[in-house]
């Protein structure tokens, strides 16, 4: 696991949800079951949130999980995931990926797509995040919450650029990773982080690309991120 990659702050964003014949929501112990291309269709609605996250689109406050049986309504679409076959060559928005990021399954069904990366410097890895329109938050509260998470190091950065007519927001941040689990789980602080992170304002909605790892790494990869995501097409 890369230094700093676990777990996903994204954990906690609209996901639609299904119901399995227990009554247990995808994602709490029910299977996802694969979509027809080979792919999955991840749940992406969710009600609780952490302390101190943004609130989002259609939130009630004191929402409660539903009974065992019960469906619980979606907030929004399914969002169909691409296989790692499929990465960058299908769905709302189109890339291509450097040959030495290795795609891997998703891990977790917040994930749209996932890259790994090794090398004697340590770890990284790139993740895509995508919950349909409207999903996750705004640009300003997530830019936020990703620089809060590297501390101790340089003022964070941040851009914006105009990639083949989508606007892309961009952060630099580096230094001691710091996050805390859905439900409140802390993870350990990690020191040497670094994180590479840019926003696309798609025609779908809102897509999140996220390099993290050991800071010797991301460097490394700095110039092949910022060539991942001039590569971006919005093909919605």
């Amino acid at each position: 696991m890369a230094g700093g990659c676990e777990p996903d702050e994204f954990a906690d964003a609209p996901r639609a949800t299904a119901t399995s014949s227990d009554g247990e929501r995808a994602g709490e112990g029910a299977s996802t079951q694969p979509s027809p291309s080979g792919g999955s269709a991840g749940p992406i609605q969710g009600q609780d949130r952490p302390p101190g996250h943004p609130t989002l689109d259609g939130d009630s406050a004191g929402g409660s999980a539903p009974a065992p049986g019960q469906q619980m309504e979606a907030a929004g679409p399914a969002v169909e995931r691409p296989t790692p076959e499929e990465y960058g060559q299908a769905g709302p928005i189109l890339w291509e990926a450097p040959s030495q990021w290795e795609p891997r399954q998703q891990t977790n069904d917040m994930r749209f797509a996932e890259y790994a990366m090794d090398s004697d410097e340590g770890t990284a890895e790139v993740v895509v995040f995508y919950f349909g329109p409207g999903g996750a938050g705004g640009v300003d509260a997530n830019l936020d919450r990703w620089a809060s998470q590297l501390q101790g190091g340089p003022q964070p950065t941040r851009a914006t650029r105009d990639v083949e007519g989508m606007t892309v927001h961009t952060l630099d941040a580096a230094g001691t990773y710091h996050t805390d689990m859905p439900m409140g789980g802390a993870t350990e602080p990690m020191e040497d982080q670094r994180l590479l992170g840019a926003i696309a304002e798609a025609s779908a909605g809102l897509f999140f690309f996220r390099m993290l790892g050991d800071e010797a790494v991301v460097t490394s990869q700095e110039e092949a991120f910022d060539e991942f995501v001039d590569s971006l097409t919005d093909a919605s």
